[in-house]
């Protein structure tokens, strides 16, 4: 019986993958920050800080034959000395990367399209700073230059599942929130024609499960997206279907500033989210995934229906989080303020 590690297993993508990795027969220890429990024999939860290396060491000491690993590296170095422990401890280690890797392509995505840190060599404002898509770009760089290669990257789209969903950069559960307000929805007026790259956590779990283990994905490297195109704005239309918020759409510059609660510049992070992702076309291929696993186009769920049954998870008398409160009177008060 092969025993599996999953760190980050009661998230967006984890709380999905986890019942896969049961079905295929695997034992499960699933790391997490929540307060969870199973009485499934092959699954044990264990609430513990990953990031903490004497916690990992710990861990790895119970001898797993897979680790599947969900958290964000924002220090390369830091990533680099336990990605080593990872590969050696392991027979098959599962790195989630990001498509943000990637610098802005006239064409379809692919695994072989150009990344930040090689697009955009002379931007030292992009490439001096740890931004998400930079440090995923360093730590593929980490595992690609190990020497070893029993490890797999995988490069996704934006994720939205029934607890986060998303629209350029709202996420969380602001939408359905600002919708039960019925209050308009603020967007940047670049990404609305924008092609949007996003995808159903159940459809990423899928292909996890199906990479673990498959040793035609050793020491590679898979971009994975929906088949299915649209864009920013027909997202807009579909949740303004679906739950009925309607949708103001607003210049960039002032969207980073509003959206951000900033009076003055742009922070770093909402900057480069805009400018180097969301107001790029990304259209993704994903034929290595489908050449590589059993998996096929029409197993993913349309947007409309994911969406759906997102919405459809909103609990009744939801209470947001201060973060979203926060992103609902920042979008109210710039409405009042600009009279929109």
């Amino acid at each position: 019986m092969k025993k599996v590690l999953v760190i980050g297993a009661t998230g967006m993508m984890g709380s999905h993958l986890v019942p896969l990795l049961l079905e295929k027969g695997y034992a499960v220890d699933g790391v997490t920050l929540d307060d969870v429990t199973s009485d499934n024999p092959m699954l044990r939860y264990m609430k513990k800080d990953a990031y903490d290396n004497n916690v990992l060491l710990e861990l790895l000491q119970n001898g797993y034959d897979g680790i599947i690993d969900f958290l964000h590296y924002g220090d390369p170095n830091f990533f680099k000395n336990r990605s080593q422990l990872f590969l050696k401890k392991t027979k098959h280690y599962i790195f989630l990367s990001s498509y943000r890797v990637y610098a802005d392509c006239a064409g379809v995505l692919t695994e072989n399209s150009p990344r930040l840190t090689e697009a955009y060599s002379d931007d030292k404002d992009l490439i001096n700073n740890d931004t998400y898509g930079v440090s995923k770009c360093r730590c593929e760089d980490v595992l690609n230059q190990s020497g070893l290669r029993n490890y797999t990257i995988v490069r996704p789209v934006i994720v939205y599942a029934e607890n986060c969903l998303l629209l350029v950069t709202w996420k969380g559960r602001v939408i359905p929130y600002r919708a039960s307000q019925k209050g308009k929805l603020l967007l940047p007026t670049e990404a609305k024609e924008k092609h949007a790259a996003i995808i159903y956590a159940g459809d990423i779990a899928r292909v996890f499960a199906e990479l673990l283990f498959n040793e035609k994905s050793f020491g590679e490297t898979y971009t994975l997206g929906s088949p299915e195109t649209i864009t920013w704005g027909e997202m807009a239309k579909l949740y303004e279907e679906l739950c009925g918020i309607t949708s103001e759409w607003i210049p960039g510059a002032e969207f980073g500033k509003m959206a951000t609660g900033s009076t003055q510049e742009i922070p770093d992070g909402m900057k480069f989210m805009l400018y180097y992702d969301r107001f790029f076309n990304r259209d993704v291929n994903v034929e290595k995934v489908f050449k590589h696993t059993k998996i096929k186009a029409e197993q993913f769920i349309s947007h409309k229906e994911g969406l759906k049954k997102c919405l459809a998870a909103y609990p009744e008398n939801y209470q947001p989080s201060e973060w979203e409160t926060a992103q609902n009177d920042f979008m109210s008060d710039y409405i009042k303020n600009h009279n929109l």
